[in-house]
């Protein structure tokens, strides 16, 4: 067990940190080109006419023909500052009809995109390329979603869905419709209105109401809304050798706003201030982690584990290469929407996932982690690890680092100076 010595600064019954590394010099003038709007929170510090950029093209808002940077002009757009898509479900499925003598069909579903005359598939429900297997005769929850960009100038778009069995390595197609016209499902959705029309509006399919004068019938369950495009995230990850997937959607409103926030450093302390581990999207989120997690029924070391491993899959980056400027401390909800950040951002992330089910985590900050650079990392408070651990008033943080796929609680890479500040959520 390795001990490291910790560095902690109290003062009253908040932790402070220096002014050192990622840390801005404080502006002179706050609002540079007078606009209103101070530095920190506009777009273009520089530009009186100009402070926000929704699409993030470099084009101010005021200037920007195509606001939501969706390829539709803002006089032609649906709603200029958002583009839209449809998010179709497929929700439950019954194989209401048994081909050959198993328990089980290998199931799939195929959506195609009606655009100018020509049908183009837009999505494929199955399990990673393959079919997935449900039992005979009995409703299976399926919970399958998908976003579909479609063009915001249109109001009515066209889909089509079909059904099939894997059959002795062919494809049977399945009798989903209540008519004798057709077996699958042609639908016509407004985008505006969120209504749907043409062979059923209900929700629900059932091949056998034509009266059984096709073969192969199924039932499925399945819906359709107006959504933002873009916060469908789907998340894959490893962790002690089997591969998790995770599909979770974020509130656009909630994402903007974080966005908009004040992303300014002045001290090391400040970074703390981006933990959120109270916020309803990371309770929901860290929720679904940990419902994963409990499957397996994980102990809170391996859970602490397997939080990490999702945390290390999302990309490194470094602020100067992704916005441009030395720092830019990303929120837990910015981080998951762009599956991208650095250690603080990270750090962060894997603090509130934690807090937010309820194991304690806090923030370690590195200054001197290398000649080059400080470090940011997170603690993990449990029992019974084996490891690189820091001690604050009496708890023990065991070292948790969040950039680099395979390292697990208590392991610590070699650094310069593992003297750490220690920071609460």
């Amino acid at each position: 067990m390795v001990v490291v010595v910790v560095v902690l600064v109290l003062m009253a019954t908040v932790f402070f940190g220096v002014v050192g590394f990622l840390i801005q010099p404080e502006e002179e003038d706050p609002d540079r080109d007078g606009d209103g709007v101070p530095n920190g929170q506009d777009a273009f510090p520089d530009d009186p006419d100009e402070w926000a950029d929704l699409d993030s093209d470099g084009i101010g808002d005021n200037s920007d023909p195509d606001l939501d940077g969706d390829g539709v002009l803002n006089g032609e757009d649906l709603d200029p500052r958002r583009d839209l898509a449809v998010s179709f479900s497929l929700d439950w499925v019954n194989l209401t009809t048994r081909i050959g003598r198993g328990t089980y069909g290998d199931f799939y579903a195929e959506l195609y995109s009606n655009r100018s005359g020509e049908e183009i598939r837009v999505a494929r429900f199955d399990d990673d390329g393959g079919p997935m297997r449900v039992p005979w005769e009995s409703r299976t929850s399926l919970g399958r979603e998908v976003e579909v960009n479609v063009p915001d100038n249109q109001t009515r778009h066209h889909f089509n869905l079909r059904a099939y069995e894997v059959y002795r390595w062919s494809a049977q197609l399945l009798d989903i419709d209540g008519s004798n016209d057709t077996y699958g499902l042609t639908i016509y959705y407004d985008l505006t209105t969120g209504n749907w029309t043409g062979d059923d509006s209900t929700g629900e399919l059932d091949g056998a109401l034509d009266n059984g004068t096709d073969e192969y019938d199924a039932r499925l369950g399945y819906g359709l809304t107006t959504v933002d495009f873009g916060y469908l995230i789907s998340y894959r990850w490893d962790h002690q050798g089997q591969e998790y997937d995770l599909t979770y959607r974020f509130d656009p409103n909630r994402y903007s706003t974080y966005v908009a926030m004040s992303h300014q450093i002045e001290s090391y302390d400040d970074f703390i201030d981006y933990a959120t581990p109270a916020d309803p999207e990371i309770v929901a989120f860290a929720g679904k982690l940990d419902a994963m997690a409990d499957q397996g029924t994980m102990d809170d070391e391996t859970k602490a584990n397997f939080f990490l491993s999702f945390v290390q899959s999302l990309k490194y980056t470094q602020d100067n290469t992704t916005q441009g400027i030395g720092e830019y401390p990303r929120y837990p909800v910015e981080t998951l929407v762009d599956q991208i950040g650095d250690c603080e951002d990270t750090a962060m992330l894997y603090i509130s996932l934690l807090e937010a089910i309820g194991l304690e985590a806090v923030l370690l900050i590195l200054p001197e982690a290398t000649a080059e650079a400080g470090h940011a990392a997170a603690g993990v408070a449990l029992m019974g690890v084996d490891g690189s651990y820091y001690e604050a008033e009496g708890v023990t943080y065991f070292y948790a680092e969040t950039t680099t796929v395979g390292w697990k609680v208590g392991e610590m890479p070699e650094l310069e100076d593992d003297t750490a500040y220690v920071y609460p959520a």
